[in-house]
């Protein structure tokens, strides 16, 4: 769910980065911060004890999409957000591929 929360907000971020091209400013802000926010507690969730090389690779992804939306903000085109989504969704679905099986 939060994951989703994060997709959907990057997807509002991305669809209105370019205000210039009818992109929407406030929206773009607000959706920005709450993407960051939600990459931030996505980190701070993670157990290093537990789950040491899943938690390393979960940390490098978020800090991944993280630095793509930093840099396509300071741009105002959306070249590596995109791409972090991408990567993102895949985690995602792998996820709800999990949950799948082991509800059967």
């Amino acid at each position: 769910t939060i994951l989703d929360g994060l997709l959907k907000s990057m997807q509002i971020f991305q669809d209105n980065i370019d205000v210039r091209a009818g992109g929407d400013q406030e929206l773009k802000s607000k959706h920005f911060a709450r993407a960051l926010t939600i990459i931030y507690a996505l980190q701070s969730s993670l157990d290093f004890e537990k789950g040491e090389p899943v938690a390393t690779n979960l940390l490098q992804l978020y800090e991944f999409a993280r630095q793509q939306m930093i840099a396509d903000l300071g741009k105002g085109i959306a070249e590596g957000t995109p791409k972090a989504k991408d990567a993102l969704s895949e985690i995602r679905d792998a996820w709800q591929a999990i949950g799948a099986e082991v509800k059967k």
